[in-house]
């Protein structure tokens, strides 16, 4: 399995842990589970002899009626706490957990024509591999 497709695996096994609500990566749905995306992984230090270091932003969405506002960012937040708290992405086999930052927390990110709105964070996870 490659890092990257491990981190993904690790933290949505997690986000599942810390708010009990299913985390997805399949797909967007407007059923309450949570969706997880990886986005373009950047490079922040490479070493002439060894891994990289690698910052991988993970995007968390919650795509619910606007009336669910508080319980949608709450679910985020508990996933920005428990990181900012533990400051380690989830150990893996492939990659090393070295650090993340948040990004952007929790917050409305867009609104649709038939009532659901659209939550979000980011978080970059920083490993090496």
């Amino acid at each position: 399995m490659q890092p990257q497709t491990e981190l993904v695996l690790n933290i949505r096994d997690k986000v599942q842990d810390i708010t009990g609500i299913e985390a997805v990566t399949d797909e967007l749905t407007d059923d309450g589970r949570i969706y997880l995306e990886i986005g373009a992984a950047v490079t922040e230090k490479k070493y002439a002899r060894g891994p990289a270091l690698w910052m991988v932003p993970v995007m968390f969405l919650i795509k619910r009626p606007g009336q669910e506002e508080a319980a949608c960012l709450e679910h985020l937040s508990e996933i920005c706490n428990h990181y900012q708290r533990s400051r380690k992405p989830p150990a893996g086999e492939t990659y090393q957990a070295r650090g993340l930052d948040i990004a952007a927390g929790p917050n409305k990110a867009a609104r649709y024509q038939d009532g659901n709105v659209l939550y979000s964070c980011i978080i970059n996870f920083k490993i090496s591999y």
